[in-house]
């Protein structure tokens, strides 16, 4: 199970590489047996990549995911992750940027297969 990167990446959390935004890791299947790699995570302002793109990040080679930069999560945004198996997007608005603390915890890790 991967925990909540931002139980650390908080005001609070005394993790060094600061308060994160948005903070996940992204699998290459499930079961999460390894992480996925040059992947793209990105979130817009509809379902199925509609409306307007707000913001991308990059997955590093351990699978991680994270911005420091502000992002407004108002209306909800919807994820989608882009890797070299195609896209999968979340059908439901996420209204947070913790990804893992729903991702593997009460839903299915983040993958991309």
């Amino acid at each position: 199970m991967v925990g909540n990167c931002m139980d650390c990446h908080s005001p609070n959390g005394g993790a060094s590489a600061g308060c994160f935004r948005i903070g996940g890791t992204a699998f290459d299947s499930i079961p999460a047996d390894s992480a996925v790699k040059n992947a793209l995570v990105k979130l817009y302002t509809q379902p199925n990549g509609g409306g307007d793109l707000v913001v991308t990040l990059q997955v590093d080679k351990s699978g991680n995911f994270y911005t420091t930069s502000p992002v407004s999560f108002a209306n909800g945004l919807y994820p989608a992750i882009i890797s070299s198996a195609g896209t999968r997007y979340m059908p439901n608005a996420a209204v947070t940027g913790a990804c893992n603390s729903c991702h593997g915890v009460a839903n299915a890790n983040l993958w991309a297969d």
